[in-house]
């Protein structure tokens, strides 16, 4: 049987037996043997079986990601299940359009009390007398599941039966458990349509990667999921009590079990747009205020930001606009990477990583400033105009730097204006969460000293956390 094939993360950059790659970005160390693994994987040849440990660790890594084929086989080994609150004719109409675009696959559709009747369908239907939310919806169609594999997909979302048999390819992996695709607002006319399409909460990007907290995908809504089912069923499906962020604490789970839980984004899903402002307002607020219950579960990982204290210091430096400390900083940042990749370790090469690494990290300072530290910046703001500077850069530089590089067919004004407004509504869902669960969670950095383990050193000082932890109005139909 023919083994996997493997193609480098964009990341991948090797000189000698020193390899930078994966996400977060580590920097590697190989013997020549292993050189010789890194050149066949280069080439897109197939490992020898003698390259299967390092194989496993560059793929934990993020370095490689698996090339597959699609797996149709396997659509009769697996049950979908649709949690539906049907709130009026349209979502009927989806709700049909969507079983329909799933045949032959056997599907479960769970009426979360809904408010409307459902269309007439060709599958099995469960009515929930109460309504329980997504995840208590979900729940139900897992307990029905015969099958190895269940797909959860949700009502508003387009797929079709040629997107599960894509997903389905990934299980060639034991140890992959759950498979997302990308997914996309769908086009549409209208400002707020194609600023969705830029900038979706949704939209993981264009990059494979390992669905973890501190990397590139750090969380996946649950718009469509491809799980092995006996092994979400062990880790007790999907929190009922969790309205919002369910899908986040699954992935979370299933990944400190030590199962792999995959982003796919060659396989794209359609999602419709926000109707109007006030549902666009609606669901980010939602969205920031699953926050403070994810981090009461998941304590550090839903912190703002991670950093190391020296880090905190120099970006404390950073916001006074002291260009010396700002220079001293990246000066000193330039030596540690020059002594911890040793041999790689050129002035050249340490100070174009330490300058990217502050560049991901001022992106991630400025979500923690316009989302669940805008309050305090604000109220600072009042009396500072030093603060109000930095919020006007953290506001603005992100988003005109989004508008550049997505081409959104929107002005830059109406852009930016949609922006602000998002940030907002999150940061306000946030602090309604916080207060709700009497937690200040939310609000409190991870500050942590460097370190390294000796074979694969972290070079990001700063990692990238969630910006908007809970994924979709679940259903498509009212919240």
């Amino acid at each position: 049987m023919r083994g996997p094939r493997w193609v480098v993360d964009r990341t991948w950059r090797r000189t000698g037996t020193v390899l930078e790659a994966g996400s977060p970005l580590r920097v590697f160390r190989t013997s020549a043997a292993g050189l010789a693994t890194l050149e066949r994987l280069e080439h897109g040849l197939d490992p020898l079986p003698a390259d299967a440990p390092l194989v496993d660790r560059l793929v934990d890594a993020g370095a490689i990601h698996p090339l597959v084929e699609p797996d149709p086989d396997r659509l009769r080994a697996t049950t979908v299940v649709i949690p539906a609150r049907v709130a009026d004719a349209r979502d009927a109409q989806r709700l049909a359009r969507l079983v329909a675009a799933l045949a032959p696959v056997p599907t479960i559709v769970i009426s979360d009390a809904s408010p409307h009747r459902l269309p007439d369908i060709a599958c099995r239907t469960i009515v929930r007398g109460v309504r329980g939310g997504p995840g208590a919806a979900r729940n139900t169609g897992l307990a029905e599941v015969e099958t190895p594999f269940v797909a959860f997909v949700d009502l508003d979302v387009r797929a079709t039966a040629d997107d599960l048999a894509s997903l389905l390819g990934h299980f060639d992996d034991p140890r992959t458990v759950l498979v997302a695709p990308r997914v996309r607002s769908l086009p549409r006319d209208g400002a707020l349509a194609r600023y969705e399409r830029a900038r979706s909460p949704l939209d993981r990007g264009p990059d494979d990667g390992l669905i973890r907290p501190a990397s590139r995908v750090p969380w996946v809504p649950a718009a469509l999921l491809v799980c092995r089912t006996a092994e979400v069923r062990d880790a007790g499906g999907f929190d009922p009590s969790l309205q919002a962020g369910e899908d986040v604490d699954l992935v979370w789970r299933l990944g400190d079990a030590g199962w792999r839980c995959r982003y796919a984004p060659d396989v794209e899903c359609g999602h419709e747009p926000r109707s109007d402002v006030p549902a666009f307002v609606a669901q980010r607020f939602r969205d920031g205020r699953s926050t403070a219950p994810l981090a009461l579960l998941h304590r550090s990982r839903l912190a703002p930001i991670r950093m190391s204290r020296s880090e905190a210091a120099w970006w404390c430096a950073a916001a006074a606009w002291t260009p010396v400390a700002l220079l001293a900083g990246l000066a000193a940042a330039t030596v540690r990477l020059s002594r911890r990749l040793g041999e790689r370790g050129v002035p050249r090469e340490s100070l174009r990583l330490a300058t990217a690494a502050q560049a991901r990290t001022a992106r991630h300072v400025a979500r923690a400033l316009t989302r669940p530290w805008l309050p305090a910046l604000l109220v600072a703001a009042i009396v500072s105009r030093r603060a109000r500077g930095v919020l006007a850069a953290a506001a603005l530089l992100p988003a005109l730097v989004d508008w550049w590089r997505t081409k959104p067919g929107l002005d830059p004004a109406r852009f930016v204006a949609l922006s602000v407004l998002d940030d907002a509504s999150h940061a306000a869902g946030i602090a309604a969460g916080a207060l709700a669960h009497r937690t200040a969670a939310p609000f409190l950095p991870d500050l942590h000293g460097a370190g390294g383990d000796g074979r694969a050193t972290a070079v990001d000082p700063a990692v990238p956390v969630s910006p908007s932890v809970a994924g979709t109005r679940r259903y498509g139909g009212a919240a």
